[in-house]
């Protein structure tokens, strides 16, 4: 199955509480942060179609508590 590298931006800065509720949700394959008073988790995620590892990735991002804003390039392909 193909893997994709995406990065969501968050609508606010992660606080530590964030960190671990990320990974309880399901976000073990992402890489979260924060940059210039904005969250991001860079995903690597596997699944059959772009679409679907970007829709997973934000209901997990939604399930700990967070909302994705945008979407940015990593490897879009």
């Amino acid at each position: 199955m193909p893997v994709y590298e995406f990065t969501m931006v968050l609508d606010r800065d992660l606080s530590d509480d964030d960190y671990d509720r990320l990974f309880e949700a399901g976000l073990d394959d992402s890489s979260p942060g924060s940059e210039n008073g904005h969250g991001y988790i860079a995903v690597t995620r596997e699944a059959p179609r772009l679409l679907d590892a970007i829709v997973s990735a934000v209901h997990d991002t939604v399930r700990a508590g967070l909302r994705p804003v945008a979407i940015e390039e990593g490897d879009l392909t």
